[in-house]
């Protein structure tokens, strides 16, 4: 039992603070109403966001460990382009990138442009991506209108 009850109405006033309340629902019970997170960036501003950037960067860390040591040059640059396209590719087919395309979900670059040879001499190998996450539908707004018979002109 939760000591002071939040009303639809009350959640109303604090949403737009970014506060998640705690709420007793009905056929739900006591549940946090809410998937803000306390970031002031808007990109950073849902959990799933966040969580979905976890799942991203972790998954692509340990499935390229087979990288390391291997000749840092086009064939290696094209291998890691074409995993991780596939993986966000899957990502994006599974509902978690928006986009009508794969290319407007998202992209990957390992080339010449983001691996100078200076890079490459002390080592590293360069990879940028850009995902483009699904926001959530965090309000539902249902419209209800009544129409009006139209009697046909005579």
């Amino acid at each position: 039992m939760l000591a002071t009850p939040v009303t639809a109405s009350d959640q109303a006033q604090l949403n737009p603070y970014g506060v998640d309340a705690i709420r007793h629902l009905p056929n739900a019970g006591i549940c946090v109403w809410g998937a803000r997170t306390l970031s002031l960036d808007p990109l950073w501003q849902y959990v799933n966001v966040r969580r979905l950037m976890i799942f991203i960067e972790q998954s692509i860390k340990q499935s390229l460990h087979w990288a390391v040591f291997q000749p840092n040059g086009q064939k290696l640059w094209s291998e890691i382009s074409r995993e991780i396209s596939s993986f966000l590719t899957a990502q994006w087919r599974d509902g978690a990138l928006v986009g009508k395309t794969s290319a407007e979900a998202f992209y990957v670059k390992v080339d010449a442009s983001n691996n100078p040879p200076e890079s490459m001499a002390q080592g590293y190998l360069h990879v940028d991506m850009g995902v483009a996450p699904i926001r959530p539908a965090e309000f539902v707004v249902i419209r209800v209108a009544q129409l009006m018979e139209v009697s046909k002109a005579a």
